[in-house]
């Protein structure tokens, strides 16, 4: 009995020997196989072999005009380079001929380097009331300001524009300019432009009341890493952004009041239906719905498609809307077939109470085929929050309520100015030297 057990376990244990091997032998060719789907997927590309005709030629089609810079409209500097010795035979003695001469433009920058102004202001003493008086403000002089307007304005422009961080532009100002600073003082720079530039602000704020349009979206924003919601409020005439702990429609209320008498272009958001207002809904955000509710069910699959065709010919009648043949017997029995798509009920649950939110506020589907001067998306707006994404990509949000404020109060005067062709340093720097000058009048009329 013993030895048969003994001869038993000496199989078994060939036998997994064997098996052993077998799948040892496996591993190594699917570690093989790995190998070259990974270099396939990862590795070079291989060049492709055209078969039976010359590969394209690379770079511009023949015939193609090339493109060269245009020439300055004005010459700052003219160098003449005369010969002084024949590069030939060593003579000096040179003649000079009526060939034309050689001409080259070269345009390069010369870099600011710092300049120190001193303002002295003698005291003169009035005949009539016998006090001393002295002169006021110089060109360019900001009061108990050690750092010119100049400066401040390229370094908030830097920040806000470009995206650059506080310590970078320290050490550009110190390096290219010669403008050595405390790298705490460029925040001192941005909290001085808000301060200045705050009434330009609140005029924007109050201005919203009156416009006929608005195009509003949200992004997410951290202040000292809590999230908080950064609204932007735009148009053609003005960009304004405000930063608030909510998403909720408070804040809407708050900027609009209850009760907003022109048009709301928007997301589907709910925020939006706590404010009274003619509103038009996102078109392209409601493709992207479809996308998400569309089931495999032929049912869903059928009420989707069928929606998302009826959204794009809203989109085609309001593009063509001066140009369309019976656009009001169009536009009536477009949405007559949008009604009649959203009323009927479907057996999916979730599905289901999507179409009920459309049917509640189906009239916000097609609401731009009525006002020709509204749009059927809100891509200005997010064109708008764009510049601020990318800030927030750099710098992570703020850390304070004055940097808060500070981004919104700069983010909205730069936005404003440079939709109406203002270049945002100059708009700074008559901030800086004439804060009472610079208003919201000012920027949105044209340069």
């Amino acid at each position: 009995m013993r030895k048969k057990t003994r001869d038993t376990l000496e199989r078994e244990n060939r036998k997994l020997k064997r098996e052993n091997k077998l799948l040892q032998e496996r591993v190594k060719e699917l570690t093989i196989q790995i190998g070259i789907l990974r270099k396939d997927l990862y590795g070079k590309k291989k060049k492709k072999v055209h078969l039976g005709r010359e590969p394209r030629k690379k770079g511009a089609p023949y015939g193609h005009r090339g493109v060269t810079r245009p020439k300055p409209k004005h010459i700052d500097e003219v160098i003449e380079i005369k010969p002084n010795i024949c590069p030939y035979c060593g003579n000096e003695e040179l003649i000079l001929t009526q060939i034309d001469p050689e001409e080259h433009i070269q345009e390069d920058i010369v870099l600011p380097k710092r300049k120190v102004t001193k303002y002295v202001k003698p005291v003169f003493k009035c005949n009539k009331c016998n006090k001393l008086v002295r002169g006021g403000l110089g060109p360019g002089e900001i009061p108990n300001a050690y750092i010119g307007p100049q400066a401040k304005a390229l370094a908030n422009y830097l920040r806000y524009t470009v995206g650059i961080p506080h310590h970078k532009i320290q050490k550009m100002f110190k390096e290219m300019f010669d403008l050595p600073f405390d790298q705490t003082s460029v925040p001192g720079f941005e909290n001085q432009l808000r301060s200045r530039a705050q009434p330009i602000y609140d005029e924007m704020k109050a201005a919203l009341l009156l416009m006929k349009l608005l195009y509003i979206d949200e992004t997410g924003w951290k202040k000292d890493g809590i999230l908080h919601w950064l609204w932007c409020y735009s148009n053609r005439i003005l960009v304004f952004y405000h930063i608030d702990r909510s998403r909720g429609g408070k804040v809407i209320a708050s900027i609009l009041g209850d009760k907003f008498n022109g048009m709301i272009i928007s997301d589907f958001l709910r925020s939006y239906d706590s404010i009274e207002s003619l509103k038009q809904k996102c078109i392209p955000h409601l493709h992207r719905m479809i996308n998400r509710y569309d089931r495999n069910t032929p049912e869903i699959h059928a009420f989707c498609q069928g929606l998302k065709e009826l959204m794009k010919e809203v989109t085609y009648l309001f593009k063509e809307r001066n140009s369309v043949k019976d656009y009001l017997i169009l536009r009536a029995d477009l949405i007559a077939r949008i009604k009649n798509i959203l009323s009927g009920t479907l057996a999916h649950e979730k599905t289901e109470h999507w179409r009920e939110r459309l049917l509640a506020h189906q009239d916000e589907l097609y609401e731009c085929l009525f006002h020709p001067k509204s749009d059927f998306n809100n891509n200005f707006v997010e064109r708008m929050l764009r510049p601020s994404v990318i800030m927030r990509k750099l710098t992570f949000g703020n850390r304070s309520e004055k940097g808060i404020k500070n981004h919104c109060v700069i983010m909205s005067v730069l936005q404003t100015a440079r939709l109406h062709n203002h270049h945002p340093a100059d708009v700074f720097y008559r901030i800086f030297t004439k804060p009472n000058d610079v208003r919201l009048a000012s920027l949105i009329k044209p340069p």
